[in-house]
């Protein structure tokens, strides 16, 4: 009986667990939940922003800390509770979690269908309801299939199989974000204007400069003659009405107002700012007179060579201003890319939300947010002694029309220029009334003009060339009624009057006359500075008038300046085309790859003209076989057309091109059999433009579409 007992107590013993001590489960749970974390929280993201840093505007020290800091909580979470779980829920725990980590890579890197881009344009789910049915299926194989090879061989055969998958994926895509890490381009700080000071004034002496974009003379006109009031408003003012803008558009007009030096040597748009920001006087004269000096427009506009003279340029590698939010938005779009089909709708976003954790210290050309905080810093502030110089950009009567009367942002739909200008005068005129109230208005100098006029419609096939400039001033001490003056005034002579105010020799700034020297009846030759090269050709034509500025055919095109923007090399495949003024740090110039069809660039966009439009890009190591997938990014169109792009002939795409709001992208495939010796041409044709439009000259033909970036890829 005794022998019995024992025996029986000998089987009863506890049978040893299959997954083994917590040391044991502590190494699997730990390998497992370190690939897991490596795929979704630092490969997903980083290989992302790897992928797509030109078109963004942060960089990867702005992200990396947050991305490893959520890594490096789900792994310790995820160790953490398989260490804990003992037995068959360990070995279910860790199937499962595996089979969610096969799901992950398996959809990331194979299963992204092309929803369109991330640019505001709604997804039609519906379309896609097949797809998802087989993505739902291939994902129920992931899951499923490591849990029943866990039930059925056990762990003790399947640990060793999913630590070494575990490794090598890590060990995979690690390889791949040192390469991509080696080829990011150093960032480089770079002149940001803030907003420290913004609205910090002195009770001893100003000089204020109100710059309303594209307020051309015939705008300005037009809202005197609607508000006869605002003449009682604007004592001690004189409105020029005969005043020819420097250049056009606001990349040309900018630099000229503030340094009176224009854009005629060969080179980029950034070696241009160092070389006038390096020769300019102005506010080397007015630092030397003790303004605090200080500009509140687009920092494309300024180098970092004006550090010593302009007060509130900081030099900075990164403008994010909400890191965490940043976080949060770059691991929404990061699960857009890596959850199932079906549950992709919940992190569908516009990637114009990562603007939002931008630093609110960069100053940005937004009316209804600088009139937000005007209105929180309850106006101006006044110091007791000092003189101080503040130049203002606001967008006065340049499109979209979003601003209502009441200087706030529109939050559907557009208003109207009219309306528009309507909220930018409520702003000036709050700014000039608490200048009253404190007492300094008087004893300051204010000038509002526009940057450049607007490309109006004259009638009779005429239209403006931007020259017709709005310019109103009031020089200190002056605190007499409201007048007119109808002399031959140039916004260069707004550049020597500032140096004059310096008290420099404004006689080498500018136009070397200021604004009150000229009178009216006086017969004197203006210049006027405009981009005049097309296609892949950069120009920068001067121009001369003794007319009226506001007529357009007087000026005569006297002297023509070659910019080389670029040399033309074989493009490498990913990389962003840029058609601005102005591309960014990581893009490359699109402009040189066009032979016909195109303007000049126009500070944010290129404008496709006439019935054709040709670009001949060639290759660098174009594949073999396949396709390429061409993007190119567009706002709305100037005239509505059928639009048909051939690629070698080969007819690539065909739609119907209608007026839309935003950024919108074209995407299409190309076969690699449509190159030619490695170079691809695309033919764009706009079907329903005149043949007729082809026998006018460059630069007069009906403008069609405007381009703003370009990428070609090879298609997966």
């Amino acid at each position: 009986m005794k022998g019995r007992i024992l025996n029986t107590m000998e089987h009863a013993q506890p049978v040893k667990q299959s997954s083994g001590g917590w040391k044991q489960r502590l190494v699997f749970s730990a390998v497992v939940s370190a690939a897991l974390a490596f795929t979704l929280c630092l490969f997903g993201p980083l290989d992302l922003f790897f992928n797509n840093y030109e078109e963004l505007w942060f960089h990867f020290q702005d992200i990396i800390g947050g991305v490893a800091v959520i890594a490096l909580i789900l792994f310790l979470c995820c160790t953490l509770l398989g260490t804990l779980l003992r037995g068959k829920l360990h070995s279910i725990y860790m199937a499962l979690m595996f089979g969610g980590l096969l799901g992950l890579y398996v959809q990331g890197s194979f299963m992204n269908k092309d929803y369109g881009s991330l640019d505001g344009t709604a997804v039609d789910w519906s379309a896609y309801t097949g797809y998802g049915v087989v993505n739902t299926l291939i994902w129920a194989v992931c899951i499923l299939l490591p849990l029943a090879l866990m039930l059925v061989l056990r762990e003790k055969k399947m640990r060793p199989v999913l630590l070494f998958l575990s490794c090598a994926l890590i060990v995979m895509q690690g390889a791949s974000l040192v390469v991509s890490y080696l080829n990011y381009p150093k960032v480089a700080e770079s002149a940001t204007l803030t907003t420290d000071g913004m609205f910090e004034l002195s009770k001893e002496e100003n000089t204020v400069v109100l710059v309303l974009d594209t307020l051309d003379g015939a705008f300005m006109h037009q809202v005197l003659a609607d508000n006869p009031d605002f003449a009682d408003r604007l004592t001690g003012f004189t409105d020029y009405t005969n005043t020819l803008a420097s250049g056009a558009r606001t990349p040309v007009a900018m630099p000229l107002i503030m340094t009176g030096i224009p854009r005629t040597m060969a080179g980029t748009y950034s070696d241009y700012q160092d070389y006038v920001w390096s020769k300019q006087t102005v506010f080397d004269d007015l630092k030397a007179a003790g303004y605090d000096t200080r500009l509140l427009t687009e920092s494309q506009f300024i180098s970092a060579n004006a550090a010593d003279c302009v007060d509130n340029l900081e030099l900075t590698a990164s403008s994010v201003g909400n890191s965490w939010g940043l976080t949060k938005k770059m691991y929404k779009l990061t699960l857009y890319k890596y959850v199932p089909h079906f549950l992709k709708w919940r992190f569908w976003m516009y990637t114009g939300d990562f603007d939002k954790y931008k630093s609110d210290t960069e100053y940005i050309v937004d009316d209804a947010k600088f009139w937000d905080r005007f209105q929180d810093s309850d106006g101006f502030t006044y110091t007791d002694s000092g003189k101080n110089f503040r130049l203002y950009h606001l967008m006065g009567a340049h499109r979209p029309y979003n601003l209502t009367a009441n200087a706030n942002r529109k939050k559907e739909g557009t208003t109207s220029r009219r309306r528009q200008l309507d909220g930018v005068f409520k702003i000036v005129f709050a700014m000039l009334d608490d200048m009253k109230a404190n007492g300094v208005y008087d004893n300051s100098n204010i000038f509002i003009i526009a940057d450049h006029g607007a490309k109006r419609n004259l009638g009779n096939g005429v239209y403006g060339m931007c020259q017709f400039a709005a310019c109103l001033y009031k020089p200190a001490g002056s605190t007499g009624a409201f007048t007119t003056n109808d002399a031959p005034v140039s916004l260069l002579d707004v550049t020597a009057t500032l140096d004059a105010i310096a008290g420099g020799d404004y006689s080498q700034v500018g136009s070397g006359r200021t604004v009150y020297e000229i009178q009216e009846g006086e017969t004197r030759t203006r210049t006027f500075y405009l981009p005049i090269g097309s296609n892949s050709t950069y120009i920068t034509g001067q121009y001369e008038t003794t007319a009226h500025a506001r007529d357009p055919q007087a000026l005569k095109l006297v002297k023509q300046y070659e910019i080389q923007v670029a040399d033309k090399n074989s493009y490498t495949l990913g990389d962003v085309l840029s058609f601005s003024s102005f591309p960014g740090a990581n893009e490359k110039v699109g402009n040189v790859y066009c032979t016909h069809g195109f303007r000049a660039t126009a500070t944010k966009t290129t404008r496709m003209e006439g019935r054709y439009a040709q670009m001949v890009i060639p290759i660098a190591n174009p594949p073999e076989t396949g396709s390429l997938t061409v993007r190119l990014e567009h706002s709305s169109m100037v005239k509505e057309s059928h639009l048909v792009i051939s690629a070698g002939g080969k007819q690539v795409f065909r739609q119907n091109m209608v007026k839309s709001h935003g950024q919108e992208t074209l995407t299409f495939d190309v076969p690699v059999s449509a190159l030619e010796d490695g170079t691809l041409t695309l033919d764009f044709t706009f079907t329903d433009v005149s043949e007729s439009e082809e026998d006018k000259e460059a630069g007069t033909r009906t403008q069609t579409m405007p381009v703003t970036k370009l990428v070609i890829t090879a298609a997966e």
